[in-house]
């Protein structure tokens, strides 16, 4: 008898993920016989239905199931938690499960699933690729259920990213990336004038294509106003790219500002060539466009995307804000999660550069920081330190690695130049340099020294120390 599985996905980025470990499962014979039905809930806008629809082609589901009449209905009367359970089986006549299947155990639509089939096999496939965040704990939200949150018995993960403390309380089991390549890959053929779309823009502008990704910051309360989230996107962009460079902006489907049309208005005016992916192909996940597009640089802003347009493009990329943008348009709270969601992301960004993906967790990360990066983490795959030992490795190449070590340690990490002190004072300097200053000063003994861009004042102090 088929073992009868509940697969519950928020959209089409999640759907990748799922579908990457059902494939996993699949080929390592843990489920052979099975009825999979897809649940899509947990959001208003019905087309992100129709790109689910598209995708779930490639997997073979006996039945494809939409919430939205459901959760419209438990929303419109009030409808208590466990009445709402006991009319999501009658909804979806489906009264037993053996396993369900869901990217957290929080928020209704998971909840009313774990709850409504307890004897089942509950299995979490995490945000985005991999972040794990059980029993919402990065957050301040309640469970919805009065028993409390329900334990996950597995979760099935790309990128094991530890949002709380979610790895003591789930087994976790790391399945390939590759898993996620072939589906994303399968997943473009699905999506209806996609390719031809992508054609279109690599006939526009080539084969050098920088990306934009953004977000709906406005919408969740991030950001204090509008313009503040547009001036978050141009400080982070602007700095990175040159007039006339080709940028491609998507938008986010719960955006309600046309954030995305403003921004490409913004980069026009500074003379770069923007463009914005047309709202028929918004909710299409990015890394769909991964297939057909040749992307060398990417923006990010708050998106985990940035692991996946690594993983698939060994782009280029350009990962958050930093502090002093954040510092200047986000509540201090929200400011400093952020900087570290921006760090994890980045050491992410690196292993998939070596598509070899290590668990990294949230708590260890904020106490290892001291010192959070100033400004977007930029980076590049030859940047990369997972070097391959050369036969012949010159002292060029040695040199060069040290100089991306040494800073790249600092951007990412607070490290090195950043945590340097002449005197107890943060001085962002290389000690090597600061001895090579005073020799010069002492070789040429200048009556004054006008230093430009002082910080904390510790090199200022070093000079007037050694300037003697």
């Amino acid at each position: 008898m088929p073992k009868i599985r509940l697969v519950i996905v928020q959209g089409p980025a999640q759907l990748l993920t799922v579908i990457s470990v059902l494939r996993s499962q699949e080929e390592n014979g843990e489920y052979i016989n099975c009825d999979d039905f897809l649940i899509m809930g947990g959001y208003a806008d019905q087309k992100l239905n129709k790109v689910c629809l598209q995708i779930s082609q490639i997997w073979k589901f006996k039945e494809r199931l939409s919430l939205y009449e459901f959760e419209s209905f438990c929303s419109g009367t009030a409808c208590e938690f466990l009445t709402a359970t006991e009319l999501l089986k009658e909804h979806l006549n489906i009264p037993f499960a053996d396993v369900v299947y869901t990217c957290r155990n929080w928020q209704f639509v998971n909840e009313v699933f774990l709850s409504a089939y307890p004897s089942a096999r509950k299995i979490c496939y995490g945000d985005s690729l991999g972040l794990l965040n059980l029993n919402s704990t990065n957050s301040v939200s309640n469970s919805l259920n009065p028993s409390g949150f329900i334990p996950m018995d597995d979760s099935y993960l790309i990128t094991p990213i530890d949002c709380g403390k979610s790895f003591e309380i789930c087994r976790v089991k790391q399945i390939s990336p590759e898993f996620f390549e072939y589906t994303v890959a399968d997943s473009a053929r699905q999506i209806d004038g996609l390719s031809d779309y992508c054609k279109y823009i690599s006939n526009q502008f080539g084969n050098s294509l920088t990306l934009a990704l953004t977000s709906y910051e406005t919408e969740a309360g991030l950001v204090k106003n509008y313009q503040d989230e547009i001036n978050c996107y141009l400080s982070s962009i602007l700095p990175y790219t040159q007039i006339g460079e080709n940028i491609l902006v998507k938008g986010h489907p719960r955006q309600q500002l046309n954030q995305a049309q403003v921004l490409v208005r913004e980069l026009c005016k500074y003379k770069r060539n923007a463009l914005v992916i047309p709202e028929l192909f918004t909710r299409v996940p990015i890394d769909i466009f991964c297939i057909f597009l040749k992307i060398t640089k990417a923006f990010t802003s708050y998106s985990s995307a940035c692991v996946s347009i690594a993983y698939l493009c060994q782009s280029e990329l350009v990962i958050g804000y930093g502090e002093k943008i954040i510092s200047e348009f986000y509540e201090n709270n929200i400011g400093q999660e952020k900087l570290i969601y921006e760090h994890i992301f980045s050491l992410a960004v690196r292993q998939a550069y070596t598509k070899k993906f290590e668990p990294i967790r949230f708590l260890d990360i904020k106490e290892q920081i001291t010192q959070f990066h100033q400004d977007p983490i930029w980076i590049k795959p030859t940047n990369n330190m997972q070097y391959q030992i050369q036969s012949q490795v010159t002292e060029k190449d040695i040199i060069q690695w040290f100089h991306q070590l040494y800073y790249n340690a600092a951007q990412q990490r607070g490290l090195t130049w950043q945590k340097t002190y002449w005197m107890g004072i943060p001085v962002y300097k290389c000690p090597l340099d600061l001895w090579i200053y005073q020799e010069i000063l002492f070789e040429i003994k200048p009556e004054v020294i006008i230093e430009t861009g002082t910080l904390y004042g510790g090199s200022a102090l070093f000079l007037a120390h050694t300037n003697v």
